[in-house]
């Protein structure tokens, strides 16, 4: 269960993953209040209240955990962390015997 609440007086979103025969799972997302569900969102404006669901089958699931399992590293950065990384051991590589390899020298380069 996920939960996430802006203020006190807000209801918290709730996702909620059941699952069920074959493989399938049911995606259930309903807003709380004070333990209480089907609240509206935003007191009634929009007419919205939970619990909202959709059961997914097994190849919907797998498709669902890709798309996840794909973006998350995006999200966070782990891309462009691992390509700077990267980038610096080429360069410290390519720098290795020419003399621009300051690591271990005494000689400070400014």
């Amino acid at each position: 269960m996920i939960t996430s609440s802006v203020t006190d007086e807000t209801p918290d979103k709730v996702l909620r993953l059941i699952p069920g025969v074959g493989g399938s799972v049911t995606f259930k997302i309903d807003y709380e209040k004070n333990g209480v569900g089907g609240q509206s969102p935003l007191y009634g404006e929009d007419n919205a209240s939970g619990p909202l669901e959709v059961t997914a089958q097994l190849g919907e699931v797998q498709v669902v955990r890709e798309i996840i399992r794909s973006s998350i590293p995006a999200l966070v950065g782990w891309t462009t962390m691992l390509n700077v990384a990267m980038q610096k051991s080429l360069d410290d590589a390519q720098n290795v015997g020419t003399g621009n390899d300051y690591s271990g020298g005494s000689d400070v380069p400014f």
